[in-house]
């Protein structure tokens, strides 16, 4: 079992969840890391997306599967800014590999940010997005995962184009850091989505980003 904080900040969308009625487990912020003794080490902290893929099972089956240690944290409804509490702990936790997924709360907050305008919501989120790879400075490596440009909603496929041309900019200005393009893996596998929205994931889907994640944060044991 992986260790999860259940909070919901507020509700930016209608679609925001579709997860059916389950009993959810809340604990501390980055719970201790989990796994196979000696195995390298990855701290996960994301929004709806990660907690899917972790209450799915893919988290465990995939990272514990090949030798990691994972302290996963998951809010459902978190931003990057909002996170930064934890994101100020995971260097603490000596991780080898820290896994930021927050795109899909970062573009909706700007999409339905109704009091400030969309550009100044936007360098919002490129600011929390550069303190919080700023703070992970000391990490060996830190994968940022892009936002789906695949969704049904051709606004969010925008403004989700426009968020990964700003998070892959500002990954670029941090030597230790790689971004996940997971619109370019996802894309032509709707089978990986939920018809509701086409930004939350199936079964199918969830395995499949674990999967992605894993090569990318074992990829950077090559740098």
């Amino acid at each position: 079992m992986i260790g999860y904080t259940f909070v919901m900040h507020r509700p930016r969308l209608a679609f925001l969840l579709t997860l059916p009625a389950v009993v959810l487990l809340a604990t501390a912020c980055l719970p201790p890391y989990e796994g196979p003794t000696g195995g390298r080490k990855a701290v996960i902290l994301g929004d709806s997306i990660i907690f899917e893929t972790g209450f799915s099972g893919a988290l465990t089956t995939t990272f514990h599967g090949r030798n990691w240690q994972t302290s996963a944290e998951a809010v459902i409804g978190s931003s990057t800014g909002s996170h930064m509490g934890s994101i100020v702990k995971a260097p603490g936790m000596q991780s080898e590999v820290v896994i930021l997924n927050h795109a899909t709360t970062d573009v909706n907050g700007v999409l339905f940010g109704a009091i400030v305008s969309k550009p100044a919501l936007r360098e919002n989120v490129r600011v929390a997005l550069t303190a919080a790879l700023d703070t992970l400075a000391g990490v060996p490596c830190v994968v940022v995962v892009t936002a789906t440009n695949n969704a049904i909603t051709p606004g969010f496929n925008a403004e989700a184009n426009l968020h990964n041309a700003m998070l892959v900019g500002a990954v670029q200005a941090h030597p230790n850091a790689t971004w996940l393009d997971w619109g370019a893996w996802s894309a032509g596998h709707p089978e990986w989505f939920r018809s509701a929205d086409g930004v939350h994931l199936t079964d199918a889907g969830t395995l499949a980003l674990a999967n992605i994640m894993e090569q990318t944060a074992a990829s950077c044991g090559a740098w």
